[in-house]
C-alpha cells in the first residue's frame, strides 16, 4: 500500500489501520520508524488497538529510526535477501505472514536515497 497523505494525521490513520489489519490477521507486523512511531502508536491507541501484547510477543516490532535511515541508503542488492530472511523468520515463528510499513521520506529527501520503484521491485522479488 502506498499512501500519499495530505496531513500527518491522515498518514497515521492509514498506517495504523494497515498495521491493525495485520495484527488481526495473525501476521508479524513491523513499523520502520523515522521519528513518527509516536504518532502511529497514538493513533492505534485512539482506535482501541492494544499493542502491548503484540510488542511483548514479537508480533509487532518497532524498528529503530537509525536502522530505518541506514536501510534507506543501503545497496538495493541486499534488500531482497534481507526481506526473504524476515519473511521466512515470521513464518518460522508461526505468524501468518509479514506486514510492514514505515516512514520513508528521509531516504527520499537526502541525496543517495533510493527510488521507490526500485524498492518496490526488490520487495516484489522477495
Amino acid at each position: 500500500m502506498l499512501t500519499v497523505p495530505v496531513s500527518d494525521e491522515q498518514l497515521a490513520e492509514d498506517v495504523a489501520a494497515f498495521l491493525a489489519e495485520g495484527l488481526t490477521a495473525g501476521e508479524r507486523v513491523a513499523y520502520f520508524d523515522d521519528d513518527t512511531a509516536g504518532l502511529v502508536l497514538s493513533r492505534l491507541a485512539d482506535d482501541g488497538v492494544d499493542v502491548t501484547g503484540p510488542l511483548r510477543s514479537g508480533q509487532f516490532q518497532l524498528v529503530p529510526g537509525d536502522f530505518t535511515r541506514a536501510a534507506l541508503h543501503a545497496p538495493l542488492d541486499e534488500l531482497t535477501g534481507v526481506m526473504e530472511q524476515n519473511i521466512t523468520s515470521a513464518l518460522d515463528d508461526g505468524w501468518a505472514g509479514l506486514r510492514f510499513s514505515g516512514q520513508m521520506d528521509h531516504g527520499l529527501r537526502r541525496p543517495g536515497g533510493q527510488v521507490l520503484d526500485e524498492y518496490d521491485r526488490r520487495l516484489d522479488d522477495a
